[in-house]
């Protein structure tokens, strides 16, 4: 039932259990042929495993991960836990919203980072745009710019002429 929640080959479950990656929490190992039982938390560490091994991160830093983020979420419930991999470091985002390092300097805070909806912006000013006529709103700003001939500056032209 886990291999089918996660995705992942029962071979690999089964690497990852004997070598302490993951463990099943309700029911353990107790001899050759066994029946595991996972809890909910359990999955998801499953699967959160699956997912930084996809994005790329080694299995070492997997295991480093993993003990350093179970010490900070202390009393923080497993769901509540969002993981990041930039590429060279496990980053956990805590309870109100900073960013610490979990692999490179554990505990630390980094920069944070901002994620912008642009391709939403996008569709939101499409959406209430306006079609306008260009040439006639040139042909106002040209309007506006050629100098004024006042009536007193006919006048003035008139007299010298």
């Amino acid at each position: 039932m886990v291999c089918a929640l996660t995705g992942i080959p029962s071979a690999t479950l089964d690497y990852w259990a004997r070598t302490g990656l993951v463990r099943p929490s309700l029911v353990g190992p107790e001899g050759r042929r066994y029946t595991r039982w996972w809890s909910i938390a359990d999955v998801v560490a499953v699967r959160a495993v699956k997912a930084l091994r996809e994005a790329g991160c080694p299995l070492q830093k997997v295991r480093r991960a993993q003990t350093i983020v179970k010490q900070m979420r202390i009393g923080q419930p497993v769901g509540e836990v969002v993981l990041f991999w930039d590429g060279s470091d496990v980053l956990a985002l805590e309870e109100w919203g900073n960013l610490v390092s979990a692999l490179k300097h554990p505990g630390q805070m980094v920069l944070h980072l901002v994620a912008l909806p642009v391709t939403h912006w996008s569709r939101e000013a499409e959406a209430s745009a306006v079609e306008v006529d260009l040439s006639e709103l040139r042909q106002h700003r040209k309007a506006r710019r050629a100098p004024s001939r006042t009536p007193t500056a006919q006048l003035i032209d008139r007299a010298g002429a």
